[in-house]
């Protein structure tokens, strides 16, 4: 998966365009990042075929630290 389209599916995920997606925006922020989005995370975690464990996706603060844990490079 390229970080556009990973970028595209956080988008979806949290109700949003990708327009308004930034490396530096808060995920509480969104009103639809919550218990059943850090879920929806961990699926695409899985369909990356990345081992990300709750804990990580829990302490993301940002889209950034999401992607980060993509390990785009």
């Amino acid at each position: 998966m390229t970080q556009e389209k990973f970028t595209e599916e956080v988008a979806d995920m949290l109700g949003v365009t990708k327009d308004k997606i930034t490396m530096n925006i808060e995920l509480e922020s969104f009103e639809r990042w919550d218990s059943l989005s850090m879920l929806s995370m961990l699926d695409l975690y899985d369909e990356m075929e990345l081992d990300i464990e709750v804990d990580d996706v829990e302490s993301c603060k940002t889209i950034g630290d999401l992607t980060a844990l993509a390990s785009f490079s």
